[in-house]
């Protein structure tokens, strides 16, 4: 599953596992080599089924269409060769690009791909590409998209890499010996001249940095962010996904302006893709909101059994857990979270004709919108004043969280379980399901934050005493000198 980031990143500046296993499958469904030219962006590919291969259609051969909105993948793929169990060739015709069927059933196969970097920024993080300093080997666009029914595909990967490059993917650097992966669609694997591994444990679990490039923070002040993030997540979560974290953090592979972000988080491996900021400390700000939000999908939607397309809740929540970390641990202010929460619902409440979130999310086509994160982001603010409210503080958005997380244990519809989940209230009656504006007025009355046009949300001259331990909860008083109380 892909986690695109959208344009509300750019809004909101300044703030903010089914698991992959990397382990022995008792017997992979293909056995395939990937083969880095050694000059060129052009990868030579080679796959054959095995003997306990499960999968049944072996005249279909096809490959990933589109990502992150960005179509026309299959024009990639060339040179497509495919052989019968004798070895002999196998006549085929193209049905279009990146589609093709065989006059007979095929055992075997080979073609190239080739991996140039698209001119679109927003596919680094999403899409293959190589350069001649580094790449990143998405399996699931670089083999064929077989299906085994409703099981995933198994696959052992060999990779043949340049001479003077290294490789890593999940818990261990990636040499000659095969990669073998349970579901191969979420296999990512870093490629590069230079590329440096960094491992933590925590918790004891193995996480793993790979880095490229140079940039204003050091290879140790990464690895020390990942540890907290990772550590304050999984207070949330119960527990950290097994089968080896690996986190790449790479530079574009095209020219972008500096601040530039993509991201995703695919199995157990977080892709970041970024130009450096033009300040240390801006840098290292930009890192900490970028771990604060993908590191979150290893557990949600990653760590999950659930299907369909439900981002307003888990990138909804995944931006409001982040931002309200980012108070927690002194990485914003207050002010910053306030700021963030009022260009959320000045965004939300411009959207005409209102919807649902449920079907907004449900339509999605390529990258989500911005105003469907917006809207999921406040939705989770209200829960978590509501939730303390109700409580008197023994709950929050954290614990209602951690829940939903542990009572998934079957396959089940994201949105239909997300719904139950949570259960009946008015937030998520008016605004989830119904198409209400969200009312400023009971957000005041409720946590003492009150919406003006010209300046957002600011806390009441006198808030009351539960609307003062609510505003403690959300970490206001870790920022006592705000300067947002209303005179």
């Amino acid at each position: 599953m892909q986690f695109q980031r959208t344009t509300l990143y750019k809004i909101f500046i300044g703030v903010f596992l089914v698991l992959q296993n990397f382990t022995l499958a008792e017997a992979a469904d293909i056995e395939s080599t990937i083969e880095l030219d050694k000059s060129t962006n052009i990868v030579r590919v080679e796959g054959r089924f095995t003997a306990d291969s499960r999968i049944s259609n072996k005249k279909n051969l096809g490959f990933l269409a589109a990502a992150s909105g960005i179509s026309g993948l299959g024009k990639r793929v060339s040179e497509l060769k495919l052989f019968g169990a004798s070895g002999k060739p196998v006549a085929f015709r193209k049905l279009l690009d990146g589609e093709y069927l065989a006059d007979s059933e095929f055992a075997s196969w080979e073609y190239t791909v080739d991996l140039s970097a698209n001119s679109n920024s927003i596919v680094a993080a999403h899409v293959s590409w190589l350069t001649d300093e580094n790449g990143i080997l998405m399996l699931d666009d670089l083999l064929p998209q077989f299906v085994a029914g409703k099981e995933s595909v198994s696959a052992s990967v060999t990779l043949s890499n340049r001479a003077d490059w290294s490789a890593a993917s999940g818990a261990e650097a990636t040499g000659k010996s095969p990669l073998l992966l349970n579901d191969y669609r979420k296999g990512v694997i870093y490629v590069g001249k230079e590329i440096r591994n960094h491992q933590a444990v925590i918790k004891g679990r193995s996480v793993n940095l790979t880095f490229s490039g140079n940039w204003h923070f050091t290879d140790q002040e990464a690895t020390a962010m990942t540890e907290q993030v990772i550590a304050k997540l999984a207070a949330t979560f119960g527990s950290i996904s097994d089968g080896g974290i690996r986190i790449g953090i790479f530079k574009f592979p095209i020219q972008v302006n500096p601040g530039s972000w993509e991201a995703e988080t695919r199995g157990n491996s977080v892709t970041i893709i970024s130009s450096d900021m033009p300040f240390r400390s801006q840098s290292l700000q930009r890192l900490h909101e970028q771990l604060r939000h993908e590191l979150f999908h290893l557990w949600m939607p990653n760590g999950m059994l659930l299907t369909g397309n439900y981002a307003w809740f888990y990138e909804g929540f995944a931006l409001y857990n982040s931002l309200k970390m980012a108070v927690e641990l002194k990485r914003i202010t207050f002010d910053d979270m306030l700021d963030t929460l009022s260009r959320a619902y000045q965004i939300d409440v411009r959207q005409k004709p209102r919807r649902p979130l449920v079907e907004t999310s449900s339509n999605f086509v390529g990258r989500a919108d911005t105003a469907t994160y917006a809207r999921g982001m406040l939705i989770a603010f209200l829960l978590d004043v509501e939730l303390m409210r109700t409580s008197n503080g023994r709950s929050n958005i954290a614990s209602m969280l951690g829940k939903i997380y542990s009572a998934n244990r079957t396959i089940a519809d994201g949105n239909t379980f997300v719904l139950n989940a949570i259960g009946e209230n008015s937030v998520m009656s008016k605004y989830v399901k119904g198409v209400e504006t969200i009312d400023t007025a009971d957000i005041a009355t409720q946590s003492g934050l009150v919406f003006e046009n010209s300046d957002g949300f600011k806390i009441l001259a006198k808030p009351n005493g539960r609307q003062r331990e609510i505003l403690s909860n959300l970490s206001y008083n870790t920022w006592r000198s705000s300067n947002r109380i209303k005179k």
